[in-house]
């Protein structure tokens, strides 16, 4: 199994939706979304005089619904999620929720990290208060997800540091950069992941990963890495231990819970170590920059699937 290869130029993700290309000619591609859904429409509701306003509005639910199947078939979106009042919704907006409840199965998504030794102190100034370091090895990684469950596909990166809660070691992900609003919100509301929403290129083949994390214009993470490199021992960094803070509505006051997520159903595709070559970059909104690289430990590439769960509150 290779990693998931993409062609020149490299995949882009981010928050803009790819444009649809409705199934079966019924819309010409050079017209966006709007113009087609209109066309549609008019076509085939001519003249709605005589017609009841109840029935007009049936008939366009469906020909709504329908306009949407293609959509979904074409891939260029996600089925959408709709809940009546009267049904619990795991999140807003309850007609339409953002996401779904847990669990999420990941597929085939490919991964490159390296792993690089840092000053123990930039860690513990960055680190949140509840938690202890324990090590100065840290990793950066950017990922690709094709097929994230009903989260859909998207592409993330960030920056995991060794850590213990009340002598239990595991890691925590101290900044994390994604392309979709939904793995955005689930991670930050569900497991207080400090996601924010950016921009990866990934560009991959059998031998080699190029991939670069941005935000706002600015590159935070620029990977280079080649197979076949030396092996090398990696900091333990599982289970995550997180920080969710929960704002309150009345006062700037905030309700803080620790968070232990463990990934269930992990299944290794692919694996090989390499060489790499990373850049750092960063301002004070996104301050990766503050960890000065003194050396790179190892570097990896896996591709494998896994489940994400519920979490536990432990604190």
């Amino acid at each position: 199994m290779s990693v998931r290869e993409t062609s020149k130029p490299p995949v882009v993700r981010n928050r803009a939706m790819r444009e649809c290309i409705p199934a079966a000619g019924l819309f010409q591609q050079a017209l966006p979304a709007r113009t087609r859904w209109a066309a549609l429409r008019a076509s085939t509701l001519p003249n709605t005089r005589g017609v009841s306003s109840a029935l007009e509005h049936h008939i366009n639910e469906i020909i709504d619904s329908f306009y949407h199947l293609c959509e979904i078939l074409q891939g260029s979106i996600k089925p959408r999620m709709t809940h009546s009042m009267s049904q619990p919704a795991y999140s807003i907006p309850q007609r339409s929720p953002l996401y779904q409840a847990p669990p999420f199965d990941y597929k085939a998504f490919s991964k490159v990290s390296v792993f690089c030794r840092v000053d123990e102190a930039a860690i513990r100034g960055a680190l949140p208060a509840q938690f202890d370091v324990r090590g100065d090895v840290i990793e950066f990684f950017i990922m690709d997800v094709p097929a994230g469950g009903s989260l859909g596909a998207y592409a993330e990166g960030g920056i995991v540091v060794p850590m213990s809660y009340k002598g239990r070691p595991g890691g925590h992900v101290l900044y994390e950069i994604v392309t979709n609003d939904d793995s955005m919100a689930v991670g930050r509301e569900v497991w207080g992941y400090p996601k924010k929403m950016g921009d990866v290129e990934w560009q991959a083949d059998d031998n080699a990963v190029r991939a670069k994390l941005s935000r706002r214009g600015t590159s935070l993470i620029e990977i280079d890495f080649k197979v076949d490199g030396p092996q090398f021992e990696k900091p333990a960094l599982q289970p995550r231990f997180q920080t969710r803070i929960i704002p309150s509505p009345e006062s700037p006051a905030v309700e803080t819970q620790i968070i232990e997520n463990s990934l269930g159903g992990s299944s290794i595709i692919r694996h090989a170590v390499g060489t790499a070559e990373i850049r750092i970059g960063g301002n004070a909104s996104d301050p990766f920059s503050d960890f000065e690289i003194r050396e790179i430990v190892g570097a990896e590439m896996i591709v494998a699937n896994f489940v994400l769960s519920f979490g536990k509150i432990i604190g």
